[in-house]
């Protein structure tokens, strides 16, 4: 039996509206009561559709027998805004959790209620949303109502000489008439994607999210009455009907209601002042981390790993754009961290993205497969689109690409655009541009360059922490790095990790979370004086002190990298008087350059930076070095000429092969080229990778000596 839901008096005659296989209704008057035999069902402007209109007139008029008078009281009520707002009370969509979840055969033809993140660019079409045939003494009209006919879809993209056949099927007891379509709405498609945290990859090679739900795409059709801006990376809640597409079958919803919910920036008020007030009742910035990096040891049960924990917070509590010294700057962190394997650089980052409960973790195989910028898609009679990748899905947020020494050459230039420009561009046969603003973390292992980006080596066979460095970035991509840390297996000892938690965190520890939304919620920021000049102060030391020409992390514009940190930390210990403008003071500035300090003369910057200053070449060196060379390599001082084109040439051409070399210069392969090679690599004057590049002293040697 359906379940009766509410009844709605109109005089003598009540109207009863019941649940059962969808809402319907029925009219009680002097005892009896007759059921009006249709749906209730809302149209696209929230109203109920007329197909009950002519049957609830017949039972008013053959059943009860009431007066036209009446009839038309009771229509009017039962097509009344009160009446159908309880109808819509009513109307209560299944709501899914996972928006894989419209592929279950049971809600095909359900209304549904759905939230997934926007991940390609709109298209907009026109499609009719009633339709009249005119004929020999006829004249009958049909609205397009979503929900209850999937004509929208199946008018989408059709050409005109096809709407024909569209337009028989839904007048099929009709001939000889002429169809004129009128009252039209806009039609857009979109693409989304469950929002994740996590994605791995199954032995199949699927990729799952955190859930272990298939990560695909999906699509959405939204009728509108007026132009609607639907933007990638986009957190969007639809309501709509799950039908199958008309020419794929594929589930698709068509949906009349949607909304954006809660930005990423929607902060707790109660909650952000209870931290500020646990925060405040420390002394200084310094015993503030003290607290927040002691409770998340705490919380993660990792030890030894604090800078990596710093790297971490100072990345997602990075301001989307710095205003500083008279400009404006990217504001968006872009960190790295460099170490062993199974040394905890994962691990504390995944369980700080579970603290704060924002940004995504892929792997460069991963993040491979997907696309960190997207691709073009074609749709059959839509045109083409833009099904975005992670860098623009990301846009605001953070990403944390693990095992990145495996990404792409293609992968690498998406993420120096975006780190460059702030968005990314496809130009294909669609083309199209979106923001890509992303907090970016790349881990990574040092790579065994001789045996190729696939093989890691151990951070204890180098010199100097700082040289792994090299071995995953190129000079441009060390450069635009606001920050990296280095971690060795043997800093953590066995007795320190197999020991018993000192005790649960402090539970406002959780209320980080708050303090990252206000974060990103795009605070105005103020440096004061004392923080302005010892800005300048510091980066110049800092610049002077770990400036490295082949690894250039500390640049000359360091200003920009120690202002970006600082206002990350001003944030992350909530520098604020009344949580509407960020405070950056001489404290903050001190304590992100002290810990660079520390992190970098740990790696072993300053050697080799002053390695790099000692290392000025006079033309009278440089005219021995070549000779040195040429002897023990070519076995005569004679070939110095030789041996100084090759260096010029490989100068010239920033990267050349093995086999480049040995055609150009008619070398002897095991005789002279390799020794050739072993001695410029032992002198410093190529470096290996994909090939042989310059470096710092061999251009040094080549300005010395001229061409």
């Amino acid at each position: 039996m359906p379940d009766l839901l509410f009844e709605y008096p109109v005089g003598d005659v009540v109207i009863r509206v019941y649940r059962g296989g969808g809402l319907t209704a029925s009219v009680l008057c002097d005892g009896k009561e007759y059921p009006v035999e249709a749906r209730l069902e809302l149209d696209w402007e929230g109203r109920l559709k007329e197909t009950s209109r002519a049957l609830l007139t017949r039972v008013l008029k053959d059943d009860l027998k009431l007066s036209p008078e009446r009839v038309n009281e009771v229509e009017v009520a039962f097509f009344s805004r009160s009446f159908v707002e309880k109808v819509k009370g009513k109307s209560a969509s299944i709501s899914l959790r996972h928006i894989n979840d419209i592929e279950d055969p049971a809600l095909c033809g359900k209304l549904v209620e759905v939230e997934a993140l926007i991940s390609s660019n709109s298209i907009a079409m026109i499609v009719p949303t009633k339709l009249l045939a005119i004929g020999r003494g006829v004249s009958e009209s049909r609205d397009f109502y979503a929900g209850a006919t999937s004509l929208p879809l199946d008018l989408a993209g059709v050409p005109n000489e096809r709407k024909f056949s569209v337009y028989r099927r839904n007048f099929p007891t009709l001939k000889g008439v002429e169809y004129k379509e009128d009252d039209y709405r806009e039609l857009y498609r979109i693409i989304v994607r469950a929002p994740i945290f996590n994605l791995t990859k199954d032995e199949e090679g699927r990729l799952l999210d955190e859930e272990g739900r298939e990560y695909k795409s999906h699509e959405i059709y939204l009728i509108s009455e007026k132009p609607e801006d639907f933007q990638p990376s986009t957190l969007i809640r639809v309501t709509g009907w799950v039908l199958p597409h008309p020419r794929t079958g594929k589930p698709v919803i068509l949906s009349i209601k949607w909304e954006f919910p809660e930005k990423i920036e929607a902060y707790d008020i109660e909650k952000l002042r209870r931290l500020k007030m646990k925060l405040d009742s420390f002394g200084s910035v310094r015993e503030k981390v003290e607290w927040i990096l002691t409770e998340f040891v705490k919380y993660s049960g990792i030890v030894n790993r604090r800078n990596v924990a710093l790297c971490d917070l100072l990345t997602y509590f990075t301001p989307l754009w710095l205003r500083f010294d008279g400009d404006v700057q990217r504001g968006w962190g872009n960190t790295a961290i460099i170490g062993d394997t199974t040394s905890g650089k994962s691990e504390t980052f995944r369980k700080m993205q579970r603290l704060l409960g924002a940004g995504t973790y892929l792997t460069a195989e991963t993040a491979s497969q997907v696309g960190l910028t997207g691709a073009a898609v074609q749709t059959e009679g839509q045109g083409w689109f833009i099904d975005w990748g992670f860098l623009v899905l990301e846009d605001r947020r953070l990403l944390c690409v693990d095992g990145s020494q495996k990404l792409t050459a293609g992968n690498w230039a998406s993420l120096a655009e975006a780190e460059r420009l702030g968005c990314v561009s496809i130009a294909k046969a669609a083309k199209a541009q979106a923001p890509a603003r992303t907090r970016q973390i790349k881990i990574a292992n040092p790579v065994d360059e001789e045996r190729g980006k696939y093989s890691t080596k151990e951070m204890k066979s180098f010199l100097h922490a700082a040289q792994a460095l090299g071995t995953v970035f190129d000079k441009t991509s060390i450069a635009r790095l606001d920050l990296a840390v280095f971690v060795r297996e043997e800093d953590v000892q066995p007795e320190e990790v197999n020991t018993e938690r000192s005790g649960a965190p402090d539970p406002d520890l959780q209320l980080l979370r708050e303090a990252l939304k206000w974060a990103w919620s795009g605070r105005k920021m103020e440096f004061d004086e004392g923080s302005i000049k010892e800005l300048f102060a510091r980066s110049t030391d800092l610049y002077e002190k770990f400036h490295v020409e082949d690894l250039p992390l500390v640049t000359i514009d360091q200003k920009y990298k120690l202002a970006r940190l600082s206002a990350a930390l001003a944030a992350l210990t909530l520098s604020t008087d009344d949580l509407s403008t960020l405070k950056v003071t001489k404290e903050h500035v001190d304590y992100v350059a002290d810990f660079m300090d520390r992190e970098y003369t740990a790696a072993g910057f300053h050697v080799l930076a002053e390695e790099d200053k000692h290392e000025v070449l006079s033309e009278e060196e440089a005219k021995g070095l070549l000779s040195a060379i040429a002897t023990s390599a070519l076995g005569s001082e004679g070939e110095a000429e030789m041996v100084k084109a090759i260096i010029s040439f490989i100068v010239t051409q920033g990267r050349v092969t093995q086999e480049q070399l040995k055609a150009r210069f008619s070398l002897a392969e095991k005789n002279e080229l390799r020794p050739l090679i072993a001695q410029l690599e032992t002198q410093g004057l190529i470096k290996r990778g994909n090939g042989f590049y310059s470096t710092a002293k061999s251009i040094q040697l080549v300005r010395v000596l001229g061409k």
